[in-house]
């Protein structure tokens, strides 16, 4: 992963990183970014990867692909959680999707090429299938219902009718 450039703007900060060939934006929280900016201060190296070998015949380096994935499973390990570099891509995509953030945006941050990707990628909890549901269902009933009817209480009048129950 290498630095390009940096470009900020009240307190949002993207990173432009070449990550597998591709150009990339990376959005980093305040304390994301602050680490990272002390960590470019203090190492020697003025290299533009961010990510070094620090130990070992290939000091100064840039770490490998293979070389972060054996250190996610290092420490998996260590801490005895199951977990790898597929999985966090997984639960962080799956996460963004559930709090309501755009499929076409999620995408974006995981570099697919392709949205079927990125759906598969993205696992849809029942919480979320609900929400949009009544979302959903409360916007066609409010275009179809007399003026003055609340839709989500008919909505809800609906679910605990007894006729659903038949």
């Amino acid at each position: 992963m290498r630095l390009i450039s940096v470009t900020g703007n009240r307190n949002i900060y993207k990173y432009f990183f070449v990550i597998s060939g591709k150009d990339r934006v990376v959005y980093l929280s305040n304390d994301a970014r602050s680490a990272l900016e002390a960590c470019l201060k203090v190492r020697s190296s003025k290299a533009r990867q961010i990510f070094l070998v620090q130990k070992g015949p290939l000091t100064g380096t840039p770490l490998s692909v293979r070389g972060i994935q054996k250190r996610i499973e290092y420490y998996a390990r260590e801490s005895k959680i199951k977990v790898s570099c597929h999985s966090l891509r997984h639960t962080m995509a799956t996460q963004l999707l559930n709090a309501d953030a755009d499929l076409a945006t999620i995408q974006d941050l995981l570099g697919h090429t392709h949205i079927t990707t990125t759906q598969r990628y993205c696992r849809v909890s029942n919480v979320k299938v609900q929400r949009d549901y009544y979302k959903a269902i409360n916007i066609v009933l409010q275009r179809t219902l007399p003026i003055g009817e609340n839709a989500f209480e008919t909505v809800k009048r609906g679910l605990t009718n007894s006729s659903l129950t038949n």
